[in-house]
């Protein structure tokens, strides 16, 4: 280290940094992807932009990650979205018929619904 053309400074993790990361991590799902020295570079880079005042930059909680979402993933969901408003429409119409006092109310089938199509898709998929 005497030979290096430069002075280096070695620092070391403080631990509300290294919290911080952690806590990230296990919000974006990372957290036992990520090895400990990863962490402890990241919270090194958190602790930089801290002392740079530049910790306004640095995101506090993950964002929907929604542009990775493979297109048939987001394609299903946009289904299923429509399909449950539909099916809240009827719903809303069998609701304002009069209904018979001995009638018995039919069960909701939007949950069988929605597994069978999500069958139909992956099944077109495969």
């Amino acid at each position: 280290m005497e030979n290096l053309p430069f002075d280096l400074q070695l620092k070391n993790v403080e631990k509300e940094d290294y919290d911080f990361v952690n806590q990230f991590a296990r919000e974006t799902g990372d957290f036992y992807n990520l090895s400990e020295n990863d962490k402890m570079l990241i919270a090194l880079a958190v602790r930089l932009a801290k002392d740079k005042n530049l910790f306004h930059l640095v995101k506090s909680h993950p964002e929907s990650l929604e542009e990775f979402k493979p297109k048939f993933v987001k394609m299903m969901e946009d289904d299923l979205k429509s399909e449950d408003e539909e099916e809240e429409e009827e719903e809303e119409q069998e609701e304002q018929k009069p209904v018979d006092e001995w009638q018995v109310a039919p069960e909701p089938k939007r949950n069988l619904r929605k597994q069978q199509h999500l069958i139909e898709k992956a099944q077109k998929l495969i």
